[in-house]
């Protein structure tokens, strides 16, 4: 069926592409004698989890945190908590309605 003259059409509506969040920050490690955060806190903003990996490993290198050093930082999706990556980059599915350590399942 052709379109009446003089009407305008209205492009479809495309899916806004999602938004992660993560504020990366550490904790001391009292093996080490630390007893406050060693680094500076930093939000990271990306379209793609693989961005949030990325910043986590610079971040991770940058301020040459272990593993003691590194807490569970949350990764939003447009403002909604969806998991978080450990230390060696794995990333740790929240289950709905937590992010607490013991509640996740890695993304596989």
């Amino acid at each position: 069926m052709a379109r009446p003259p003089g009407r305008a059409t209205t492009p479809p509506l495309e899916a806004p592409l999602a938004t992660y969040t993560v504020l990366l920050s550490s904790v001391g490690n009292p093996d080490f004698a630390q007893y406050a955060p060693v680094s500076d806190r930093k939000k990271v903003v990306a379209k793609k989890l693989s961005e949030i990996r990325k910043a986590c490993e610079t971040y991770i290198e940058e301020w040459d945190l272990g593993g003691g050093n590194w807490p569970t930082c949350p990764v939003r999706r447009n403002g909604k908590v969806v998991g978080h990556f450990s230390y060696n980059g794995r990333f740790w599915r929240s289950r709905k309605g937590s992010h607490a350590p013991g509640s996740n399942t890695p993304l596989k």
